[in-house]
């Protein structure tokens, strides 16, 4: 029995490779948005503690020039939250397109895998049935070394579907023909 072979397993490959490609892609700008998410973080964090710091510095008797260097501080930190806000837009639109790309790759794998199961079940189904076929030659076979074959050793008696006028019990001589294809399968599974 031959076995199991694919046609299309290059292209499954091929396509799983592009899919792996598309979550690369994905990841790359999930990374660079992380990174914008965790900029903001840290400025805001920053906007905090300079706000905990100057709080301390007036209660101490700050002078003008500590406020209008955090008040120039904070605007700058405030100006780097904004231009991350807006990195952060315009990635959305590749991180959804991304996203569509990926899925969509992810369609494309799927119907060749499925169109896969179906080719496998197909063979299986397949071995099976010759598995039985080959079993019930087998049994046959088995049955009919079985019987006593009277005087001559050369003719087989055996069950014919349709009955014929000459007999109603269904059974008749097998040709010379017919008897040489049954000794085939009996040398093969005896």
């Amino acid at each position: 029995m031959k076995k199991f072979k694919f046609h299309l397993e290059t292209v499954l490959r091929l396509r799983k490779m592009k899919l792996d490609e598309k979550f690369r892609a994905l990841a790359e700008i999930v990374s660079v948005v992380n990174s914008y998410k965790l900029q903001i973080q840290e400025n805001e964090k920053e906007i905090e503690i300079s706000r905990m710091q100057l709080n301390e510095s007036v209660q101490a008797g700050a002078d003008l020039t500590n406020f209008r260097a955090f008040d120039a501080y904070m605007k700058r930190l405030y100006v780097e939250i904004e231009n991350y806000f807006v990195e952060i837009e315009k990635q959305n639109s590749a991180l959804n397109q991304a996203r569509i790309e990926v899925n969509e790759a992810i369609k494309q794998v799927r119907i060749i895998e499925i169109l896969k199961e179906k080719k496998i079940k197909e063979f299986n189904d397949m071995v099976s049935k010759v598995e039985r076929n080959e079993t019930e030659e087998f049994n046959t076979i088995s049955a009919l070394r079985r019987k006593p074959n009277g005087d001559n050793k050369d003719k087989f008696f055996g069950f014919v579907g349709s009955a014929t006028e000459e007999s109603d019990d269904h059974e008749r001589e097998f040709t010379k023909k017919e008897s040489s294809e049954l000794q085939k399968l009996y040398n093969r599974f005896a």
